[in-house]
C-alpha cells in the first residue's frame, strides 16, 4: 500500500468520523422532537424520512454533512474492504410477516434504511471503529517499512526480477500465466543469478555480504 496512502487513508477516517457524529447528533434531536406516534410513523424506513425533513430544517448544517456522507461513503466502503472489514449484513423479515431477505451495508444504512428494522447507530459506530484501528495498524506498519533500508531494497530486488516479465509483456504477450509457471520461476533465478554476479564483480561484494543481505530483507 504505501506509507503516504496509509496516511491518508487514516486522516480521511478521521475526519468522517467526526462528520457522522455531528451528523448523527443533530438526527437524535430531530427523532426527540417529534411527537409520539402509536403507529411507528410507518416503520424504520418511514420513520427516517421523517427525521430527516425535520434535521434539515432544525439545523442548517444538516443538508451540508448529509452531502458528505454521500460523497465519501463509497470511500469509506472501499477502505473498509481494503482490510477485510465486512460491513454487509442481511435483514431478515419477522417471521409471522414474511418478505424478502435483504442484504444492507451497515454504512449505508446512516443515509437509507431499507431492512425490515432499525439499525443501532452503536453498531454503525463500532463497525467504523474497526477501520479507524485497521488504519491505524495499518499506518504504523507502512512507516516502519518506510525508514526501514531494506524494505527498500526488498523492492528494488523484486522490481529487477520482473525486468524479463515487463519486457515481454511491453511486447503485447500476457505475461500473468508465463509468469507463475516452471519457465516463469526459471527465468527468476537466472535474473537473481545475474543481479548477484554483477554485485560481486562490479560492486565487490563478497559471499557473505550477499548472504548478509538475505537474512536482513524482511520476510
Amino acid at each position: 500500500m504505501g506509507y503516504f496512502e496509509a496516511k491518508s487513508d487514516k486522516i480521511f477516517i478521521d475526519e468522517f468520523g467526526g462528520k457522522l457524529t455531528e451528523f448523527h447528533a443533530i438526527e437524535v434531536k430531530a427523532k426527540d422532537s417529534l411527537p409520539r406516534n402509536p403507529m411507528g410513523y410507518g416503520g424504520p424506513s418511514a420513520l427516517q424520512k421523517i427525521v430527516r425533513k425535520n434535521a434539515s430544517e432544525m439545523d442548517e448544517n444538516y443538508p451540508g454533512l448529509r452531502d458528505y456522507l454521500s460523497q465519501n461513503m463509497e470511500r469509506l466502503k472501499s477502505i473498509a474492504r481494503k482490510h477485510s472489514i465486512s460491513a454487509d449484513l442481511q435483514s431478515f423479515p419477522p417471521a409471522n410477516v414474511g418478505g424478502p431477505i435483504i442484504p444492507i451495508n451497515i454504512f449505508d444504512s446512516v443515509l437509507e434504511n431499507n431492512s425490515h428494522g432499525s439499525i443501532d447507530f452503536q453498531t454503525v459506530h463500532d463497525k467504523l471503529q474497526a477501520v479507524v484501528g485497521a488504519c491505524n495498524e495499518c499506518e504504523r506498519v507502512e512507516f516502519r517499512a518506510m525508514i526501514n533500508p531494506f524494505h527498500w531494497f526488498k523492492n528494488v530486488l523484486f522490481s529487477v526480477l520482473r525486468i524479463p516479465f515487463i519486457l515481454i509483456e511491453a511486447t503485447g504477450f500476457d505475461v500473468g500465466k508465463f509468469e507463475n509457471n516452471v519457465f516463469g520461476h526459471i527465468a527468476k533465478v537466472v535474473t537473481l543469478i545475474c543481479l548477484i554476479w554483477v554485485l560481486m564483480n562490479w560492486f565487490g561484494f563478497s559471499k557473505e555480504d550477499i548472504l548478509g543481505i538475505k537474512e536482513s530483507l524482511p520476510k
